[in-house]
């Protein structure tokens, strides 16, 4: 009897881990807000795994002179670090406007969770050195369809794409959809 108990409580426990992992990927679609980023694509179609598109924003290099930020410009920051990246609305799109080290107390505020990607630390000598932060987003996965359709429609540089994102707020963030932006007349 007391093994039947252990292994259906091993199988609970199984099970609540995987709702939560589940539940915590979904975070963003329950209670997200929807803001609005300018991207440039790397590659319309990944080789290697088809249906994905590899993405590129501004939000992904900064140099720490540009933006206010509050980080330090003693420590080094390496690959796993997490920054919080506020987001400022203008106009269409919504831009990068401060980093901070620590999550933001202020709930107004609309701020996106990255991971520092390469080792950086700032050098005074180069101050042109670019930080690389990766938000999760950089990747989509679509039908054929829709990759088609983006292809089709994008011609880079004079047309642009713009990716509808939802943010929870940990900063935690999901792609809504991607749509190509048209400045010409066909």
């Amino acid at each position: 009897m007391r093994y039947k108990i252990w292994i259906w409580g091993i199988l609970l426990f199984q099970f609540v881990i995987l709702l939560a992992f589940t539940a915590r990927s979904l975070l963003p679609w329950l209670n997200g807000r929807t803001v609005t980023l300018q991207v440039k694509p790397m590659d319309p179609r990944d080789i290697f795994r088809h249906n994905y598109m590899l993405l590129n924003y501004d939000l992904n290099q900064f140099q720490l002179d540009s933006i206010p930020n509050d980080l330090s410009k003693e420590e080094t920051y390496h690959y796993g670090d997490v920054l919080y990246i506020e987001l400022c609305q203008e106009e269409k799109y919504s831009r990068p406007c401060k980093i901070w080290k620590k999550l933001p107390a202020n709930s107004n505020m609309v701020f996106i969770k990255g991971i520092v990607q390469k080792e950086f630390r700032y050098n005074v000598e180069d101050p042109y050195e670019l930080l690389l932060v990766n938000y999760g987003i950089e990747s989509y996965y679509t039908q054929n369809s829709t990759i088609r359709r983006i292809e089709r429609n994008y011609r880079p540089p004079e047309d642009t794409l713009n990716v509808s994102i939802l943010i929870d707020s940990y900063g935690n963030a999901r792609i809504k959809e991607i749509n190509p932006l048209k400045k010409r007349k066909n």
